[in-house]
């Protein structure tokens, strides 16, 4: 349940929705401290619980940006130039644009997007996953 696995967890994400995916299954929802699998490895949960509390761990937030931008019923779409590797972009049945991107740097990075002739540029933290909403 830490940072960097959760930054494993954006670049599968990235990878297997990049490459056709239509879903991707989060394994463990809810698990106690140290929480392991059947046969003893440990697991990483979204949402760990203990002594009646609770705590949303990195995974939840990554799952999270995807949920709450991207449309059931989205369409992916290609995406070029320097932040290919790290962003997804999608067309929201809405007409709206989702955009997922990971800035891996640890400084701050700007993402430019051009979409319909429009372009907008975000700045983007230092080791942050991102969620854009655009309308053009």
């Amino acid at each position: 349940n830490t940072w960097e696995y959760a930054t494993y967890v954006w670049t599968m994400l990235k990878h297997y929705i990049g490459n056709g995916a239509e879903s991707y299954m989060y394994w463990n929802l809810i698990l106690a401290p140290w929480g392991v699998s059947t046969w003893g490895d440990p697991q990483n949960a979204m949402v760990t619980v203990q002594n009646g509390d609770y705590t949303l761990n990195p995974d939840f937030y990554v799952m999270k940006h995807f949920s709450n931008a991207v449309q059931r019923g989205a369409v992916r779409l290609g995406a070029a130039g320097h932040w290919a590797a790290d962003a997804l972009i999608f067309r929201n049945p809405d007409g709206s644009y989702a955009v997922e991107a990971f800035n891996p740097f640890r400084e701050e990075k700007c993402l430019t997007v051009e979409l319909e002739g429009e372009v907008t540029s975000f700045m983007l933290a230092p080791r942050s996953f991102n969620s854009m909403i655009i309308t053009v």
